[in-house]
């Protein structure tokens, strides 16, 4: 039997098949002969080839898309592994150099905080309360680590100009207050202080962040005094805990706070008059005097730069007077390791070391390429000596009447308050 002869069009090709659809669906018709043609958009016929060349080459142009996504992936999951690597060790390098510290502010670092602020005074940054673990260092560690830090070079670290004094100083516009036992605690001592008319007042602790509203406030309590430690100071952690009284914590705690941060710290029984600015312009440490005799600085008002040397030899002066710390504590423990007494002790002798400050640690002095001020009784915060009833009388009844002297940018109110001796605008004893 003859093949049957191909289609006269030439369009199609007869298929000696039997089905009446092809396995894609398509249907299938007899020509004159009655053999079964594929039609013309079948895939074996040239021009449906033709379409066929396209789809395969956006599927290849696909895979090379995927291929290049996987890469580019990979590219990044590499960079971004590395460059977590470096941040690691570019912080395990600050952590452990020898040289200041150039720590980040409140709000990088979740330090200084404020818990329940109420709505006189700025909010300041929560802290990230994190879980002190000692365990991983031991007493022989946290020794080398603080010989190392205590040796290091001595490096002052400027701040960027917007936390610059208004009048040109090199003192960032900082503000720290301590407090340990928490902002709950604060708000207790403000009622009983009201009840008993001395001890802590609110409107002193506004007063000075409302005198320094374009500074940054930082309120520590212990938790965030932890945390700041275990980042920039973690050998002194055990030292810290190790003091039996809480203020013997507030007084260690405030010269790491300015090495680290730099700025001005005030006591808490401090009421400002005006901004600090002025006092501490041009100057890298600006500290107080608060006897006539002027040889002695106090801790209780002070303000430096970051990283000034002076706070490292006031930590290793209070190391070597830790051991006297632990026993039975009285005020002449407190005074002698970690409180004015210590500082007084140390800057004799550092100030010394540069030029003879005579019979007074008062005024301007250059050591270490570093301007160091110390303000005396009746400028600065200390019109009186602390013990002198007749002169803080006197300054209570001009901060009644609102006539403050010109050379003071606040008054230390020793945790007293004398306007409960002050009648209708008069003196009583």
């Amino acid at each position: 039997m003859m093949d049957p002869p191909p289609s006269p069009s030439g369009t199609s090709t007869a298929i000696p098949t039997s089905p009446q659809r092809t396995q894609r669906g398509q249907r299938l018709e007899r020509g004159p002969s009655g053999a079964l043609l594929l039609p013309i958009n079948s895939p074996s016929s040239p021009s449906q080839q033709s379409t066929r060349g396209p789809s395969r080459g956006k599927w290849l142009l696909l895979q090379a898309c995927f291929l290049l996504l996987l890469l580019a992936s990979a590219a990044l999951l590499f960079t971004q592994s590395q460059r977590t690597k470096w941040v690691s060790q570019l912080l395990q390098k600050q952590t452990n150099s020898t040289a200041s510290p150039a720590p980040a502010f409140p709000q990088a670092l979740g330090t200084g905080a404020v818990l329940g602020m109420r709505a006189a005074t700025p909010a300041a940054v929560k802290p990230q309360r994190s879980q002190i673990d000692m365990r991983h260092r031991s007493e022989g560690q946290d020794a080398t680590d603080a010989d190392a830090f205590l040796k290091g070079a001595h490096k002052l670290d400027w701040r960027p100009e917007q936390y610059r004094g208004k009048t040109g100083g090199s003192i960032p516009k900082i503000l720290h207050h301590i407090f340990l036992d928490g902002e709950a605690e604060y708000d207790k001592e403000v009622e009983a202080a009201k009840a008993v008319g001395s001890g802590f007042r609110r409107e002193w602790r506004d007063s000075c962040v409302s005198n320094h509203s374009d500074w940054k406030y930082m309120f520590w309590d212990k938790a965030a005094a932890l945390t700041f430690l275990q980042v920039h100071y973690p050998w002194y952690i055990s030292t810290f805990l190790s003091y039996p009284k809480v203020v013997l914590q507030g007084d260690a705690l405030r010269p790491f706070l300015l090495h680290a941060f730099g700025g001005m710290y005030l006591d808490l029984d401090v009421q400002c008059f005006r901004p600090s600015d002025p006092w501490l312009a041009g100057a890298d440490l600006v500290l107080q005097s608060e006897y006539k005799e002027q040889r002695d600085v106090v801790n209780s008002v002070m303000a430096s730069v970051p990283g000034h040397p002076f706070w490292k030899l006031i930590i290793h002066q209070m190391l070597s007077k830790m051991e006297g710390a632990r026993g039975k504590v009285n005020s002449d423990i407190i005074l002698e390791s970690t409180g004015p007494r210590l500082y007084s002790a140390v800057f004799k002798q550092y100030v010394t070391e540069a030029q003879d400050p005579g019979t007074s640690v008062v005024g301007n002095f250059q050591v270490d390429s570093s301007a160091v001020r110390v303000y005396g009784l009746g400028h600065w915060f200390v019109p009186c000596e602390w013990n002198d009833q007749v002169c803080h009388q006197t300054m209570a009844l001009g901060v009644h009447e609102g006539t403050m002297p010109e050379a003071l940018a606040g008054y230390h109110q020793y945790s007293g308050s004398w306007l409960p001796t002050v009648r209708n605008g008069k003196k009583t004893a």
